[in-house]
């Protein structure tokens, strides 16, 4: 299910937001340790209407529905448009409206088309990807698009364990592996439910890294086992 390739990503900071952004959809990747999940079936397409706002950025369609996702041998963005997250949108184009000089304030919007991750770092946050593959959904049956959906599973027990700059809410210590699995448990069965949308996800990008350069720290030796696991 996980693909070790990792496609031209960058950061930015928006309303005191982070952003983890991708390069155009349909371009070509480079290798990394970073791991990327990329769930599919590709879908057959009418119409409806979507519930975002700004386009991405599109290539050639793919047909061909099949019952649930599977994983993605290649390039996953191939034949996808990007789906665009609203809420960014709406971020971008509301600091666009405080910019007084109209070619700047045009220039900021473009940025709104720029594909970002969504980030899922709170159990709590699970529920609201189904808004996201339902909106996708509908927009690809409007546009006659599939639509690919990019997001960051984020929620290790003990993550960030050496920076403590980003601390999550399991610990290994406290039943932390049982409430990280059910977690994914709970994003997979999002997914599931909308088969006709690829997903794309970066796996704890942060994570992984402060654990692996990490070793010597008590903390983080402690949960090297159940990252493992």
């Amino acid at each position: 299910m996980f693909n070790a390739r990792v496609w031209p990503m960058w950061w930015h900071r928006l309303d005191g937001r982070d952003y983890l952004h991708s390069g155009p959809g349909g371009g070509g990747g480079t290798t990394s340790s970073t791991k990327v999940s990329t769930t599919t079936s590709k879908s057959s397409t009418t119409s409806s209407k979507p519930t975002t706002s700004g386009t991405g950025t599109s290539t050639s369609t793919s047909t061909g529905p099949s019952s649930s996702p599977s994983a993605v041998a290649g390039n996953p963005y191939t034949g996808y448009n990007v789906f665009l997250s609203p809420p960014y949108v709406a971020e971008v184009q509301a600091a666009a409206a405080t910019i007084t000089n109209a070619a700047l304030a045009a220039k900021a919007l473009e940025v709104a088309k720029v594909p970002n991750f969504i980030w899922f770092d709170q159990v709590a946050k699970v529920p609201s990807l189904g808004t996201y593959l339902a909106a996708a959904e509908a927009q690809a049956k409007s546009t006659g698009t599939p639509q690919l959906v990019q997001i960051v599973v984020y929620d290790l027990p003990d993550r960030d364990c050496a920076a403590k700059a980003s601390n999550g809410e399991f610990q290994v210590n406290n039943g932390g592996q049982a409430l990280y699995f059910n977690y994914i448990d709970q994003l997979v069965a999002q997914i599931k439910a909308y088969p006709s949308v690829r997903v794309v996800a970066v796996i704890e990008p942060d994570s992984l890294a402060n654990l692996v350069t990490n070793l010597s720290v008590a903390e983080c030796s402690a949960a090297e086992a159940t990252y493992k696991a």
